[in-house]
């Protein structure tokens, strides 16, 4: 791997775009959810709502679609906005990379907006970069 960080940094930001545009848009079928989502893949949250019961604590990276796909599913109206994004790369050799994400969740509930601090974190295997971990945080719980 170089040490282009700040190339890194930008790629790393575009994929978190991808992935939330790709839900957004319903967009399962998408090159995005198996081109950057490692085999396997952690979640971990601050609260108890559904939706974090619904993650669980870990999948395998082909059921991250499918368990978006079923959320997005049961709550038709579902977008996620992005308030504020910021990605860097770190670790040994700058093989890990993490990209903070200040979303606004609507559409879970009429009316309902919810803040959430999303954190992923990624490593570069296999000559790309791919998530190996979403941690979030709700301002607000909203199930």
């Amino acid at each position: 791997m170089d040490d282009d960080t700040g190339e890194h940094a930008a790629t790393l930001e575009a994929i978190a775009l991808r992935l939330i545009e790709a839900t957004n848009a319903r967009d399962f079928d998408n090159p995005i959810w198996t081109d950057s989502i490692a085999d396997h893949l952690e979640f971990t949250s601050n609260g108890s709502s559904n939706f974090d019961r619904f993650m669980g604590e870990e999948t395998w990276g082909h059921e991250y679609a499918d368990k978006l796909k079923l959320l997005t599913t049961t709550f038709p109206h579902l977008q996620v906005h992005v308030q504020d994004l910021s990605a860097r790369v770190v670790g040994l050799h700058q093989v890990v990379g993490e990209v903070f994400i200040h979303t606004l969740t609507t559409g879970n509930f009429p009316g309902l907006s919810t803040p959430v601090v999303n954190r992923l974190e990624f490593r570069f295997i296999r000559h790309r970069w791919r998530l190996v971990k979403h941690s979030w945080s709700h301002g607000i719980d909203p199930f």
